[in-house]
């Protein structure tokens, strides 16, 4: 998300912040509420999207799942191979419940915005990069207390939109690209 050759551009004293910024080699994810990887193995993980549990192919999930088969119920499951030969190796459709919505809204760090099926087996956002979006949010604010200006940042690849309000909140000016205009309408949602 941010361009660290655009930020060290400005000058020598966010060099140096960016110098003293630390990070640890395993970002987790762990202040969710609307969110929880709550099993994985054999290939797959199941997941908690708000209210919603959800079955998807994991490729590095080895291991054998802890819990038992019987407690991997879920409102969706995406299985692989069901799509276009051309969508490579995440094509694939969802097997849904009748009774789970088109969409829902989640909220993560008091900001909301939508979950939904999409036909590449996520669900509209990404939540394992929750630890980045608050890490950004971070640098965003040293930035602006040390040039008392708002950082002008370039979101490219930016899906649906989560990592780029995060930054606005913390008060970037944030251009949001992405090259799926179904990914820039829920942006906008």
């Amino acid at each position: 998300m941010l361009d660290f050759a655009l930020l060290t551009a400005h000058g020598p004293v966010m060099t140096d912040m960016l110098h003293t910024l630390t990070s640890p080699h395993l970002l987790c994810a762990t202040d969710w509420t609307d969110y929880a990887l709550v099993d994985s193995g054999h290939g797959r993980k199941l997941e908690r999207f708000g209210g919603f549990h959800f079955i998807r192919p994991e490729p590095q999930a080895m291991w054998a799942p802890r819990q038992a088969e019987d407690a991997w119920r879920a409102d969706g499951t995406f299985v692989a191979g069901q799509g276009r030969a051309e969508d490579d190796e995440e094509a694939g459709g969802w097997s849904l419940s009748p009774v789970l919505p088109d969409q829902w809204d989640v909220v993560y760090d008091g900001l909301r915005f939508i979950a939904r099926p999409t036909p590449f087996r996520h669900l509209g956002f990404f939540p394992e990069q929750a630890p980045h979006w608050r890490w950004c949010a971070d640098l965003i604010s040293q930035f602006a207390a040390t040039y008392q200006r708002p950082p002008r940042i370039l979101n490219l690849f930016a899906y649906s939109g989560v990592a780029s309000i995060h930054a606005a909140r913390a008060g970037a000016e944030v251009t949001h690209v992405d090259a799926s205009r179904k990914a820039i309408a829920q942006a906008f949602e």
